[in-house]
């Protein structure tokens, strides 16, 4: 008989139960369910596996991968196996029968291995948390590239990024493993997100940060040589114009060193050895590089096509972190994206005073509809019964006038103001109001040198309510079906940025996706741009600061741009002459497995799993070999990434 493959019945063997044949055509999903299939096979008669499944894990920056999972009977850890490099193999022309045989070794003598000591220590650091507040650790990652790992993992903002929590323990093979900390794992430890917070960045802060030069890294690497650490001394360093401006942020293990930036004592500190606030540039995962911003005159847009062709040709996805360039200002201890940083500096330094301008006002009235006849014309008192608080949700704005700066109004305390304008909307109705006359239940607004103020008008005169004028944050990321004011259909939240202190939120339309244009609202779900096509881009982002005020009428209109440039684009030729790849470390194994703990505790363990007990190769790319030109362009900078570890997940 001539063996085939066929995925439904999987006779891979031949008549002589030899696994010779090879099959091109063979997909990696069939590949992996024909491992998991044979596998049992070549295990020893004394490892006993009660489950045997094929799972696919959604991993960092929301990449799917395809593993195998096994329990074993007298083990609660479950090692998960990715075959990846095994395909690879098997396609290269290695025979099955000696990728299974490893494999089945490798699967042998990794977590079911685990002393019992290291088994109790995770166990119990799972259930309680006084154990494992001592195994805390912090992975960065972009919320636009993460929003699936987000959705069941304990997290914080941290400028453009989002903290993710975790569990870690050193494994008996030197490999290191993580369990992401699930909202039921932190409901079950009885702990606020503050307690975690804190106790996370101490253990941040004992996995040793190292800061040190470009010329310094890369002596290390290349040549194994000493590597200085400008933060054990602390002393200010004197920068000099042929030394390179650039320093290198990671922890003793070059693993997950990117977390450090959530540390503002840390970045203080570097402040003071560079003397200079810093940009934060995201080079991966693992590290992040710092480049003084005064040096040389930096130029911001040079540092962010760098990052972004560097991560488009040079970085892997599972060590990519962002193409979002930071900015630590150390007088006002702030971590922000950096064009937020650039605008807000702009503004604050603008020669030009504002001169000071007549007194406006907005009126708004309790909008029409049944579910708002119990507020229309009632007072305070009255509110105050039912239980209704004065927010602006239930109103509309019905006009918006200005009150002549040479007028005796215009120069009247507000009492009076207010008094002159209930007459005027009572008795004298301008023609282009639709409103009814002014009464109880009506808001003013009055607009003066910048400040807001708003007024409720009682039975009796008029009383301030501040509450009025505080923003209902009705948006968020998980945000669905919201009504955006002239557009019809209803959006959902795609991403988010934070601008001078105010969040704004990137909509996709629930019916059309992205077959349509983006808007951008702000929290309290008011429309701020319309016919985005490329997100948060460096334009769209300029527009928002420059334009921010407090007027009902969008800010930004962009017209349509090619959806397929937004994704994904050539590098041209000048950024590919700064682009050359270094040598990369690799180490060929079969140690892609990662170990599932199953906890006996109430609370359920992480589903982030990676890939473990695998070097970590290094992917320290250099931008440019000649270095004559580095001190006047930062974008001819070397710039590499710089971890060589081994790292597994549990769950």
């Amino acid at each position: 008989m001539n063996s085939h493959y066929d995925p439904l019945f999987a006779p891979f063997d031949d008549d002589a139960g030899n696994f010779s044949e090879y099959y091109p055509d063979m997909t990696k999903e069939d590949f992996v369910r024909m491992v998991a299939d044979r596998l049992p096979d070549y295990f020893s008669e004394d490892i006993k596996i009660t489950d045997i499944s094929v799972k696919e894990v959604v991993k960092h920056n929301d990449q799917h991968k395809l593993g195998i999972e096994f329990t074993f009977a007298d083990s609660n850890f479950s090692p998960v196996v990715y075959p990846d490099t095994l395909f690879e193999d098997y396609h290269a022309g290695k025979p099955l029968e000696e990728i299974l045989q490893a494999l089945s070794h490798t699967v042998e003598k990794s977590l079911p291995e685990v002393p019992e000591t290291t088994k109790g220590t995770v166990t119990l650091a799972l259930s309680d948390y006084e154990s494992a507040r001592h195994h805390l650790s912090i992975r960065l990652c972009d919320p636009d590239l993460n929003q699936e790992l987000l959705e069941n993992a304990v997290h914080s903002k941290i400028s453009d990024f989002e903290a993710i929590y975790q569990l870690k323990f050193a494994m008996p093979d030197e490999s290191v493993g993580y369990s992401t900390i699930t909202p039921a794992m932190l409901d079950s430890w009885g702990v606020s997100m503050e307690t975690l917070q804190k106790d996370a960045a101490t253990c941040t802060w004992s996995e040793y940060p190292i800061l040190s030069t470009m010329g310094d890294t890369l002596s290390y690497l290349s040549f194994g040589h000493p590597l200085p650490n400008l933060l054990e001394t602390g002393e200010p360093i004197q920068m000099s114009d042929d030394m390179l401006p650039v320093f290198v942020l990671s922890n003793d293990h070059a693993m997950q060193g990117a977390s450090l930036i959530t540390l503002p004592d840390l970045l203080d500190q570097i402040g003071d050895i560079i003397q200079d606030d810093f940009y934060i540039l995201p080079s991966s995962l693992h590290e992040v590089l710092i480049v003084p911003q005064h040096f040389n005159s930096v130029d911001l847009d040079a540092l962010s096509e760098m990052v972004q062709s560097v991560n488009e040709s040079q970085v892997a996805a599972e060590d990519l972190l962002s193409d979002k360039v930071q900015h630590y200002d150390t007088k006002a201890h702030l971590l922000e994206n950096a064009y937020t940083h650039q605008q807000r500096i702009e503004h604050e330094q603008s020669p030009l005073e504002q001169p000071e301008t007549p007194l406006s006002y907005d009126i708004y009235q309790i909008r029409e509809g049944s579910a708002y006849h119990s507020l229309q014309f009632a007072n305070l008192s009255e509110l105050e019964h039912m239980g209704q608080p004065v927010q602006k949700s239930n109103y509309e704005q019905v006009y918006t006038g200005t009150l002549s700066e040479n007028s005796a109004d215009g120069q009247a305390p507000h009492s009076e103001v207010l008094e002159s304008l209930y007459e005027k909307f009572n008795l004298q109705h301008p023609a282009d109001y639709r409103g009814h006359s002014l009464s109880v239940s009506d808001i003013v607004v009055l607009h003066e040198n910048g400040r807001d103020t708003a007024y409720f008008c009682d039975s009796i005169g008029f009383k301030e309510v501040p509450e009025f004028l505080q923003e209902e944050n009705l948006v968020t990321m998980e945000t669905t079906g919201l009504v955006v004011d002239t557009h019809f259909g209803t959006w959902h939240t795609i991403g988010s940025q934070n601008f001078g202190g105010k969040d704004y939120f990137l909509m996709e339309h629930d019916k059309f996706g992205d077959e349509a244009a983006c808007v951008i609202v702000d929290s309290s779900g008011k429309l701020v741009a319309e016919d985005i096509w490329n997100g948060f881009d460096k334009d769209t982002v300029e527009m928002i600061l420059a334009e921010q005020n407090p007027s009902d009428t969008p800010l930004i209109s962009q017209q349509p741009k090619d959806l397929a440039s937004s994704h994904s684009r050539e590098p041209s030729p000048e950024e590919k002459n700064y682009l050359k790849a270094a040598e990369e470390y690799s180490e060929e194994n079969y140690n892609e497995v990662d170990g599932r703990m199953e906890s006996e505790s109430k609370q359920e363990p992480g589903d982030s799993i990676g890939d473990g007990g695998e070097a970590k190769s290094s992917v320290l790319k250099k931008l440019h070999e000649k270095q004559a030109a580095v001190s006047e362009q930062v974008k001819n900078i070397p710039v590499e990434q710089i971890h060589k570890s081994q790292d597994a997940e549990l769950s």
